[in-house]
C-alpha cells in the first residue's frame, strides 16, 4: 500500500505526492514516536503524515487500517502531551481543501486524541466539538460519530467518564462533557446508560444542544430497535432544528424517521417521510443527497415489495450517481437492483446486475468491496438453487476477506457457505461451516453475533432433524439475547424453537412457544411480525390436522398483512389457506385461493411464486377429478389441470426454476396416472399416458435428489406408490411397497413422524391388498403396519387420522 499525502501549490490547488513509504513503516514509525522523545521536525513530519493518511483513505471506521492509525496519532499525543496531533488534524480542516467528509474525520479525529486522558485539552476539545456540532449543523458529524463510537467509544469513555466525575465550574463545559460521555456509550450493550445521561441533560430548558440530545436519545431507541420510542424522539429533534433552521439537519431527521418507519414495517409512514426529505434536498439542490434520498426511497419500496417502485427509485438514483461520477454509489446502485431482481425471482437479470456491479468495484481496486459483491454473487446463485455456481462465490469472498484480515467479515462468508450447504441438504458441511462462524465471533467477543451464529446453528439442526441439538443451539441463542435486551431477538428465538418443535411432532410445546413470540411480538408492536406469527400457529395447527384453528390464525394473519399493505404476505397467506382446504379434502375452495394468491403474486410480478400456484392449482384440479364421479367432467378437470401444471413448466423452464421444475414434473406424472385411473383399459393413449407418468416423476425426483431435497423427494415418493397401488393399469405392489420403504427409512432417517405414520398406512395398504392375493402372512403385516402408524398419529394427537385408522384395523380383522 503506497501512501499518498496533498500538497498545496501557490495557486491553492492541490497535488498529491507519493511517499516511498509502505502503511506499515508509517505504522512503525508512529509507534516509535509514542514509545521515545524524537526530533519535532520528524515528529512533524511522521505525523503529517499519519493525518495525510487517515483522510486519504475512503474507509469507515470498521477497518482495520482506520482505527490503527488513529490509535498510534492518539497514542503519539498521550506520550508527547502537546496538543501536536490536535493541532495538525485542525489545521488539515483549516488550511487545506478538504471535501466535506475529510473535514468531518477531522473534527472525529480530534475528539477521538483528545479523549486519550482526562484534562484540559479533552474539555477543550469537547466544547470545540460540540461548538462545531451546533454551529455547522452538519449531519455527517453526528451520524459519523456514531460510527466512530461503536468500534472506538471504549477507550473514549474511560477520560470522559473521569472529568465528569469532576464537576466544572463552567456549565456550558459540563453540559458537553456529559453529552458526549452519553454519545461515547452509544455502542451495542451499553444503549441504556446513554439513555441515562442523556435523559438527565435533556431537562435543561433553552439548551442550545437540545435538537443533539433528541437524536442521540432518538438514535439510541432505533439501535434498541424501540421504534416507537425513537420515533418521538426525531421528531422532538426535528422540529428543534427546524426552528433553528437547520434546514441539513432537518432533511436528515427526516430521512431517519423514514428509516424508522421501514424497519417497523409502516411503509407509507416511511414514504412520506423519505418524500419530505427528498423535496428539502431538491430545493437544497443537493445531488448527490438527492441519490441518496432516491436509494432510501427504493429500499423502502423493495422492503414493502412494491418492486417496480423500488427499481424505478435505484435506477434514478444510479443515474444520478452517474452523472456526479461517483461510480462507487452506481455500482451500489447495480446491486440493490440485482437484489429486486432475486427477490423477484430473475435471477438471470440479478446476476447481470450483479456483474455490472463486481466490474465497477474491480475498476476501483477496492478489494473490500469486491469481496462483497461476490457474496451478493454466491446470494443470487444460492437463492436460484444452483449451489455448485454459488459456493465458490462465497468461497472467493471468504479468501478476499481473510486477506484483508476482515475477520467478521470471514465468519460471515462461512455462514452463508453453511446455509448454502444446508438448502443443499449437505448438513454435516454446513455444521462445519457454522462451527467456523461461531468461533470466529467467540474469538471476537460480539455476543449479539455469538447468539446469531447459535440461532443459525439451530436452522441447521433442524433441518437435519436433529432436534435436540437444534433446540439447544436456539436456546443458548434466545439465553444470550435474552441478557443483552434484545426482545425482538428474543421472540425469533421462540418463534424457531416453536417450529422445530412443529417438524417434531410435539405440536402442543410449539404452540406454547409460538404465544411467548405472539407476546413479545404484541408488547413491541411489532404488526408484520405479530402477522408472522399468526402464520405460524396456522401452520401448527394445520400439520396438528387442527384445520378450524389453522384456517382462522391464516385468516387473522392475512387480515393483518392486508391493514398493512404487504401484498407479497397476503398472497402468501391465501396460499396457506388453500393448503388447508385441499388438505381437508374441499377442493374447489383450494383452487379459488390459490387463485386469489396468482392473481396478487403476478400483480407483484413474482415469476417463481406464479409458476408455483399454477401448479397447485392444475394438482388440485386433479384431486378435484379424483373426487368427480362424471368421466366427462373428471377428464375435462385434468384437461385444465395439465394446461396450469405445463403453463408452470413454461415459466420454470423460462426462468431456470430447477426447484420448481421438480415439483412441477412429478405433478404431471401424478396427473397423467388420474388420467389413465378414468381411461377404459382398451384407450389407445394408455402406452402414452403410462409412459408420461413414469417420465414426468422420473424427472421430478431426479431434479429433487440434485437439489438435496430428501425429505420433500421422499414424499413426492408416496403419492407415485399409491398410484402403482390404486390405478388398475399401473398397479405393481412390488414397485409400490419398495418406494414406500424407500420412503418410509427417509421419513425415519430425519425423524418426520407424521409422514412416517404417513408411510406406515400406505404400506399395510399395500399388504391389504396383497391379502386378496393369498400372499401369505400379508394380513399380518397389513395389521403391524395398520397398528404402528395408529400408534404415532395417536402420539401425535391427530384424531381424524385415528379414526381412520381404526376402521381400517377393524377391516384387516374382518379378514381373519
Amino acid at each position: 500500500m503506497v501512501l499518498v499525502w496533498p500538497v498545496l501549490g501557490e495557486d491553492s490547488t492541490v497535488s498529491y505526492q507519493e511517499s516511498p513509504s509502505v502503511l506499515q513503516d508509517l505504522l512503525f514509525a508512529g509507534k516509535v514516536l509514542a514509545d521515545v522523545d524524537v526530533n519535532s521536525k520528524i515528529r512533524a513530519r511522521v505525523i503529517q503524515q499519519l493525518v495525510w493518511t487517515y483522510l486519504g483513505l475512503d474507509e469507515d471506521f470498521e477497518h482495520e487500517t482506520i482505527k490503527k492509525l488513529l490509535t498510534r496519532l492518539r497514542e503519539i499525543e498521550r506520550f508527547n502531551q502537546k496538543d501536536e496531533v490536535i493541532k495538525f488534524l485542525q489545521e488539515a480542516a483549516n488550511t487545506i481543501k478538504v471535501s466535506e467528509e475529510q473535514w468531518v474525520k477531522t473534527q472525529l479525529a480530534s475528539l477521538y486524541v483528545a479523549c486519550g486522558q482526562a484534562g484540559e485539552t479533552l474539555v477543550t476539545s469537547v466544547n470545540e466539538f460540540v461548538q462545531q456540532l451546533v454551529n455547522q449543523a452538519e449531519p455527517k458529524l453526528f451520524t459519523n460519530l456514531i460510527d466512530l463510537v461503536r468500534e472506538l467509544g471504549e477507550e473514549m469513555t474511560p477520560a470522559l467518564e473521569a472529568t465528569r466525575q469532576h464537576p466544572i465550574r463552567d456549565q456550558a463545559s459540563q453540559e458537553a462533557i456529559e453529552f458526549v460521555t452519553a454519545l461515547s456509550y452509544l455502542r451495542p450493550d451499553k444503549y441504556d446508560q446513554a439513555i441515562g445521561i442523556l435523559e438527565e441533560i435533556y431537562q435543561e430548558p433553552d439548551s442550545p444542544i437540545n435538537a443533539d440530545i433528541a437524536w442521540a436519545i432518538a438514535t439510541c431507541y432505533y439501535k434498541k430497535k424501540e421504534y416507537d420510542k425513537a420515533i418521538t424522539y426525531y421528531q422532538q429533534s426535528r422540529d428543534l432544528n427546524q426552528q433553528l433552521g437547520n434546514q441539513k439537519n432537518v432533511t436528515a431527521l427526516w430521512s431517519w424517521l423514514a428509516d424508522c418507519y421501514r424497519n417497523w414495517g409502516q411503509y407509507q409512514e416511511a414514504v412520506d417521510c423519505q418524500l419530505k426529505d427528498l423535496a428539502i434536498r431538491q430545493q437544497l439542490d443537493d445531488q448527490p443527497r438527492i441519490a441518496l434520498a432516491y436509494n432510501q426511497l427504493g429500499r423502502i419500496y423493495q422492503a414493502w415489495h412494491k418492486y417496480d417502485e423500488a427499481i424505478a427509485s435505484y435506477q434514478k438514483s444510479r443515474n444520478l450517481y452517474h452523472q456526479l461520477d461517483n461510480q462507487n454509489n452506481v455500482a451500489n446502485q447495480w446491486s440493490w437492483l440485482a437484489d429486486c431482481d432475486r427477490e423477484l425471482g430473475r435471477y438471470k437479470q440479478a446476476i447481470d446486475c450483479q456483474l455490472q456491479t463486481l466490474a465497477i468495484r474491480e475498476q476501483l481496486d477496492d478489494q473490500s468491496d469486491i469481496a462483497n459483491a461476490y457474496n451478493q454473487l454466491g446470494r443470487i446463485y444460492q437463492t436460484w438453487a444452483k449451489y455448485d455456481q454459488a459456493i465458490p462465490y462465497y468461497q472467493e469472498s471468504r479468501d478476499l476477506y481473510q486477506q484483508l484480515d476482515l475477520q467478521q467479515d470471514v465468519a460471515n462468508q462461512w455462514s452463508w457457505l453453511a446455509a448454502c450447504y444446508r438448502d443443499w441438504g449437505r448438513y454435516q458441511q454446513a455444521v462445519d461451516c457454522q462451527l467456523k462462524t461461531l468461533d470466529i465471533r467467540q474469538q471476537l467477543n460480539d455476543q449479539s453475533l455469538i447468539a446469531l451464529a447459535y440461532y443459525q446453528l439451530g436452522i441447521i439442526y433442524q433441518a437435519w432433524a436433529k432436534y435436540e441439538n437444534a433446540i439447544a443451539s436456539y436456546q443458548q441463542s434466545r439465553d444470550l439475547y435474552h441478557q443483552l435486551d434484545k426482545q425482538k431477538d428474543v421472540a425469533d428465538s421462540w418463534y424457531w424453537l416453536a417450529d422445530c418443535y412443529r417438524n417434531w411432532g410435539k405440536y402442543q410445546q410449539a404452540v406454547d412457544y409460538q404465544l411467548k413470540t405472539l407476546a413479545i411480538r404484541q408488547q413491541l408492536d411489532d404488526q408484520p411480525r405479530i402477522a408472522l406469527a399468526y402464520y405460524q400457529l396456522g401452520r401448527i395447527y394445520q400439520d396438528w390436522c387442527k384445520y378450524d384453528q389453522a384456517i382462522a390464525y391464516h385468516q387473522q394473519s392475512r387480515g393483518l398483512y392486508q391493514q398493512l399493505d404487504l401484498q407479497n404476505n397476503v398472497a402468501n397467506q391465501w396460499n396457506w389457506l388453500a393448503n388447508c382446504y385441499l388438505e381437508l379434502g374441499d377442493y374447489t375452495k383450494a383452487i379459488d385461493y390459490y387463485q386469489q394468491s396468482l392473481n396478487l403474486h403476478q400483480q407483484l410480478g413474482q415469476n417463481e411464486k406464479i409458476a408455483n400456484r399454477y401448479r397447485k392449482i392444475g394438482n388440485s384440479q386433479r384431486l378435484l377429478a379424483r373426487n368427480t364421479p362424471d368421466t366427462t367432467q373428471a377428464l375435462h378437470l385434468l384437461s385444465q389441470g395439465e394446461q396450469n401444471i405445463r403453463q408452470a413448466i413454461e415459466i420454470s423452464k423460462a426462468n431456470d426454476y430447477k426447484a420448481n421444475l421438480a415439483y412441477d414434473y412429478t405433478a404431471l406424472g401424478l396427473l397423467s396416472s388420474e388420467r389413465l385411473r378414468r381411461l377404459p383399459s382398451n384407450h389407445p393413449t394408455l402406452p402414452e399416458q403410462i409412459e408420461q407418468f413414469e417420465t414426468n416423476y422420473t424427472i421430478g425426483l431426479t431434479l429433487l435428489s440434485e437439489l438435496g431435497k430428501i425429505v420433500d423427494r421422499a414424499e413426492e415418493i408416496l403419492d407415485i406408490s399409491r398410484a402403482y397401488l390404486e390405478v388398475n393399469v399401473l398397479e405393481n405392489l412390488d414397485r409400490a411397497e419398495a418406494i414406500a420403504w424407500e420412503s418410509l427409512q427417509v421419513f425415519l432417517d430425519y425423524n418426520r413422524r407424521k409422514l412416517e405414520a404417513s408411510a406406515r398406512q400406505l404400506l399395510g395398504e399395500i399388504y391389504l391388498r396383497r391379502v386378496e392375493g393369498n400372499q401369505p402372512n400379508a394380513n399380518a403385516m397389513a395389521y403391524q403396519f395398520f397398528t404402528e402408524s395408529l400408534e404415532i398419529y395417536r402420539s401425535l394427537d391427530i384424531q381424524g387420522k385415528v379414526i381412520e385408522l381404526e376402521q381400517q384395523l377393524k377391516g384387516v380383522g374382518s379378514r381373519e
